[in-house]
């Protein structure tokens, strides 16, 4: 995914072995399919389940191929080739879950929530709420599935920090505490328009906070703290 040679000029091995330096291998179209494949048959040790999902909402969950695809994922869990998680609207919140394959359990990233079987979640799926299975590095589920930053503390348990807002002469000053990472300063210029892009101003630090200032041309300014999944 990020190309060939150490600045990665070529996108594909085809063409990495189509530069000049390979002399008459460059134009030699049976050579290159040839060391393609031999190159592709190397195992890098991760599994192909590793970054397959999908997203399932009430529309499709029923469906006999949607199953399949959740039973492959659980089972490339079990044998330990992958770790599954899960992302979405779960009871109309962003929840974010982990599969126990030792127990065939889906571990919520809030204490005093779940469990869950999978069961249970096609039936909040089926009362409105959307779920996005996805295969992950064995190894990897419980941060990317519970604990992001691997804190000790259940992501869905972390303060949510206090967006702070200020406006003068033209500048808006938004700020917030440093203690709560990984959230992405976001604006809109209408609520209702659901359009937001980050914000990208410069930041510094004061007082242990965030502090952003973005001169705006607008009259009025939305913005919010979104932390990406």
């Amino acid at each position: 995914g990020f190309g060939f040679v150490h600045d990665g000029v070529a996108s594909t091995i085809e063409e990495f072995l189509s530069l000049p330096v390979f002399g008459p291998f460059a134009t030699d179209d049976t050579i290159k399919s040839n060391l393609t494949a031999f190159m592709l048959c190397f195992d890098t040790g991760t599994a192909p389940a590793v970054g397959y999902g999908m997203t399932i909402d009430s529309s499709c969950v029923a469906e006999v191929g949607i199953s399949n695809q959740w039973d492959l994922l659980e089972g490339q869990a079990a044998v330990s080739n992958i770790d599954l998680v899960v992302k979405g609207i779960l009871d109309g919140e962003l929840r974010s879950l982990y599969y126990d394959a030792t127990n065939d359990l889906y571990q919520t990233d809030r204490s005093g929530e779940g469990p869950f079987t999978r069961n249970a979640l096609v039936a909040s799926i089926l009362d409105g709420d959307v779920l996005s299975p996805l295969g992950v590095p064995h190894g990897s589920g419980e941060r990317l599935g519970r604990d992001r930053n691997g804190n000790g503390m259940l992501d869905g348990d972390e303060i949510r920090p206090n967006l702070y807002i200020a406006s003068t002469g033209g500048v808006f000053v938004t700020s917030w505490s440093t203690n709560n990472l990984g959230y992405v300063l976001e604006w809109s210029a209408s609520l209702s328009s659901g359009v937001w892009d980050t914000v990208i101003g410069p930041r510094s630090l004061v007082a242990e906070r965030v502090v952003v200032s973005n001169n705006a041309a607008l009259d009025s300014l939305f913005f919010r703290l979104r932390r990406p999944w």
